[in-house]
């Protein structure tokens, strides 16, 4: 049996994650908040909040901000990852 050698262990994601995360992608698509909430169907306040890392969200909000990014909700949660990993290698707790 081959079995796949992990590098690193679980990656603890936070607010903060998802918040960097939402920004860098919105500005890298060239789309506004305003336009981000228009499209996922949610209010431009709530989509500031999660931008700011004061809210959690759901599955099914991932999805639809997913969506409008032209991404899956996974990929959009690896990219939430990618922003955790850059946040543990630089030290910060981000919580």
């Amino acid at each position: 049996m081959h079995r796949r050698t992990i590098e690193s262990g679980p990656i603890d994601l936070s607010e903060t994650d998802l918040a960097r995360a939402l920004q860098r992608l919105h500005k890298t698509h060239g789309i506004s908040q305003e336009t981000l909430a228009d499209e996922s169907g949610y209010h431009r306040t709530y989509i500031s909040q999660l931008e700011r890392g004061l809210k959690s969200t759901s599955l099914r909000t991932l999805s639809s901000l997913a969506r409008v990014f032209g991404l899956t909700a996974s990929n959009l949660v690896a990219e939430v990852e990618k922003e955790a990993t850059r946040r543990t290698k630089a030290g910060g707790s981000g919580k």
